[in-house]
């Protein structure tokens, strides 16, 4: 008889990813979500009666989407306003209240009134909450206290758990206390890097034993059927050459697509004190930006630069126009390059976390140079899978971008360039699905003893 495993969470890529692609072997997936919302097309038929809400699904009538998108467009105030309401909450929630969730009050305080009968209902085994947001570990806390059910707890990033909270400490340290309270009851710890599992160990004191790193992940099936025939063939070495195509333009093609966070500006002024050198070298570049610049403006002072080395023979584009899904893929196969940009002096909030990009760019399996603190898991992964290096001064990027651009007319492949489809296969959704399923058996089985 296979056992039940209940995920609490809201929707995140990493528990979209479980649903998508849980093993049902040993395991039955559960699901507890806030809302009704479908993740994915297919979630409904594919969960059926294990998916359970505390929301049932929202009814609109026929034209009101229309009525609605009309009246967004003819009042672009609204939209501004939206903008800056979520941009100030996303401040203050990093900076200083990190324990608090607006959740709480239309999840969590719901859910502790009918918490029995759900746990009559399903009587799972297992407990799994994704964090964030932190209601739904208070939804576990509940269920793994009260019902003596063992809890894992999966970490997509930090709580309380970097440093310090800026100009607030007394706050900060109750925030600490309440974040220690509530995660006491873990009986397995997931994160997605061993740096990440260690701090998150040593704050909420579980030993690493019970911890293990689990990272997720990309699905082949979100590739464009033009890219993927292409990106397999990388991934096992079948293309030949720089994997070149016709009209492709001369130069090296160096694309970079996602938000410009603050802390990114070093990491591309770096690059951009490479490019002179590399353009006295023969080498021509060819740097084109895809900016989500939804929340975060692009620096006046790094176009300036730009526009300085066009003078020199850089050809630049900037693009600030949101592109979908499928076009950012598109220009990351196209590119010779594709760029990872993260703080060469990295906040505390990011120690040992991974960017998601890196998921996307392990899928088209392209050349990638991550410019970043070397800290950071960022290097290890690229590494690991093949596709890639990451660099911390002007040397290193403009070696990196020599090799490559010997590579491109014609000579040795770079010796950080050999893609591995098996260590690129424990990054997909399925390998982290079934990692996931493993741990529950592990942790179950271990419960069971100790009991």
């Amino acid at each position: 008889m296979k056992r039940k495993v209940l995920l609490i969470s809201r929707r995140t890529p990493k528990a979209e990813a479980l649903v998508r692609r849980w093993p049902e072997d040993k395991w039955d997936l559960y699901l507890y979500t806030d809302k009704r919302d479908e993740w994915f097309a297919g979630m409904a038929q594919k969960l059926g009666p294990n998916w359970i809400s505390h929301q049932p699904a929202k009814t609109t009538n026929p034209g009101s989407g229309d009525q609605k998108a009309s009246a967004e467009k003819k009042f672009s105030l609204i939209d501004f306003l939206k903008v800056q309401k979520k941009k100030i909450r996303k401040y203050l929630l990093l900076k200083y209240i990190r324990v608090y969730d607006r959740h709480y009050w239309s999840w969590t305080l719901p859910t502790y009134k009918k918490l029995t009968p759900l746990i009559e209902d399903i009587k799972p085994d297992v407990v799994i909450s994704i964090y964030g947001p932190l209601a739904a570990s208070l939804i576990a806390r509940k269920i793994a206290v009260r019902y003596s059910i063992p809890w894992i707890a999966y970490f997509r990033d930090h709580c309380t758990t970097f440093d310090q909270m800026l100009r607030v400490p007394v706050l900060w340290q109750v925030q600490r206390w309440i974040d220690r309270w509530i995660h006491a009851p873990i009986n397995g710890l997931v994160g997605v890097s061993p740096r990440f599992i260690d701090i998150l160990g040593s704050f909420y004191k579980i030993p690493r034993s019970q911890s293990r790193v689990i990272v997720g992940g990309f699905d082949d099936r979100n590739l464009p059927a033009e890219i993927r025939d292409r990106s397999v063939k990388r991934r096992h070495r079948q293309l030949a050459g720089s994997d070149k195509r016709a009209g492709q333009p001369p130069g090296l093609k160096i694309h970079y697509a996602g938000k410009f966070y603050g802390y990114r500006v070093e990491s591309l002024s770096v690059l951009l004190e490479a490019i002179p050198i590399l353009l006295d070298k023969g080498v021509p570049c060819e740097l084109k930006l895809n900016i989500n610049n939804a929340f975060h403006c692009f620096p006046q002072m790094v176009r300036q630069r730009i526009s300085e080395l066009e003078s020199k023979g850089l050809r630049a584009t900037i693009s600030e126009t949101e592109v979908s899904y499928a076009q950012a893929l598109q220009m990351s196969d196209s590119a010779d390059l594709n760029l990872i940009l993260e703080g060469l002096h990295p906040p505390h909030s990011t120690a040992g976390t991974l960017t998601l990009k890196i998921f996307d760019l392990m899928m088209v399996a392209k050349p990638t140079m991550a410019i970043c603190a070397p800290s950071l898991p960022i290097g290890d992964c690229l590494r690991e899978t093949g596709i890639g290096t990451d660099c911390k001064n002007v040397a290193q990027i403009v070696t990196t971008l020599e090799q490559l651009w010997q590579w491109k007319k014609g000579g040795q492949t770079p010796s950080w360039y050999s893609p591995d489809a098996e260590a690129i296969e424990q990054y997909s959704y399925s390998a982290m699905a079934q990692k996931m399923s493993d741990l529950c058996e592990e942790v179950y089985n271990r419960s069971r003893h100790l009991n």
